[in-house]
């Protein structure tokens, strides 16, 4: 009976989406859900605040309810985030099977990006310095106490780092992700026997604090240097760009645009909890840009504009290195990594901007 809920939920909302705001009996007619469970659908929607509704005459001078979708649930829908169904993006094992190439391409990219850029946790420091963050919390009597954190890194991947709990992911992608053992398993050994290989056992401390492997699970690098110039390149150089120049596109100047596939990029990289807050970040930032006056306004966008350029310079550079002669051989190889990496990095959508010249 709940999946049925749920459909009618959706049903609609998609019919507010396309028409805005209908009377209580337009909107079951459109619908064509039985009355008594419309009803109960309209009343449980209304509470959950998915949709909202208002008084008013019609024409005929008759006191009629309408009802609307909440900015809320608008949003959500922009970004093909819907209330209680899993798309197709939440790569969760009971919604993309092992076989499903996406799942995969994630899992490889994920695993590649901790190889090269090695994993960050938090610890606890009984001896705070500056770059240590602190907690504040009560104890049970009623004193407040501080805790200090410290960041840690640990150099290359291990099986065991996965899923990420109690780590640090600095780029935020792909940390909703949940694996089962047996496949981190399956995916290391892609990575490893590949020809030529991916990843290599770690030997060295290339960089970070530790390279504590004292629980018996190996950790592993980028196999080849170029591969590693390449990934670390593609994620620093042209994804972190891409994903700041996104986000004072949104903040400031416009939504994502429809059927661009910019929504779709951001949420299949962060996962739907994370996209939610941010898209409440944004609509912060657009409520109070909203509230300046008309000077200010454009101060501020042709300010962000201006940000938005230099952030396009950048993306653009990078994936010309990546994409000149020095690396072909080495997109040629690692191909499986670097031809979905360079698509998350730099979408299809953001180059048809820049090709037309467009924010």
């Amino acid at each position: 009976m709940t999946q049925f809920n749920h459909r009618y939920e959706n049903v609609i909302k998609n019919e507010l989406e396309k028409k805005e705001r209908l009377s209580f009996n337009e909107l079951w007619k459109n619908t064509g859900i039985p009355h008594s469970t419309y009803a109960s659908t309209i009343k449980k929607m209304l509470n959950s605040k998915q949709i909202d509704s208002e008084i008013k005459r019609n024409e005929k001078g008759r006191i009629i309810v309408e009802y609307f979708l909440t900015e809320n649930t608008r949003l959500n829908r922009l970004w093909g985030i819907y209330e209680n169904i899993k798309t197709n993006r939440e790569a969760k094992k009971s919604h993309e099977s092992l076989a499903d190439s996406l799942y995969k391409q994630k899992a490889y990219l994920l695993i590649t990006y901790l190889a090269a850029f090695g994993l960050d946790y938090y610890e606890t420091t009984s001896r705070p310095r500056p770059g240590n963050f602190e907690i504040v919390y009560n104890d049970n009597n009623s004193k407040r106490k501080y805790q200090a954190f410290s960041t840690s890194t640990l150099a290359g991947v291990s099986k065991n780092d996965l899923p990420l709990k109690g780590s640090i992911n600095r780029a935020a992608v792909f940390t909703y992700m949940d694996f089962k053992e047996s496949e981190v398993k399956k995916f290391f050994k892609v990575l490893r026997e590949h020809n030529p290989p991916i990843l290599k056992p770690f030997l060295g401390n290339e960089f970070g604090d530790s390279n504590d492997t004292s629980n018996g699970d190996a950790r592993y690098s980028i196999a080849n240097k170029g591969l590693k110039d390449v990934i670390t390149t593609c994620w620093a150089g042209m994804y972190a760009n891409a994903a700041m120049r996104m986000e004072h596109t949104w903040s400031y100047l416009r939504w994502p645009s429809p059927l661009s596939g910019e929504a779709d990029w951001y949420v299949s990289i962060v996962g739907n909890k994370r996209a939610v807050e941010f898209i409440e970040k944004v609509q912060k930032k657009r409520n109070q840009l909203n509230k300046k006056n008309k000077k200010e306004k454009l101060d501020i966008t042709k300010y962000k504009e201006d940000m938005i350029k230099v952030y396009d310079r950048s993306i653009i550079h990078w994936y010309k290195e990546v994409m000149s002669k020095k690396y072909e051989k080495i997109r040629q190889r690692y191909s499986i990594i670097i031809d979905p990496l360079i698509e998350t990095a730099y979408p299809k959508f953001l180059r048809e901007l820049h090709k037309h010249n467009k924010i």
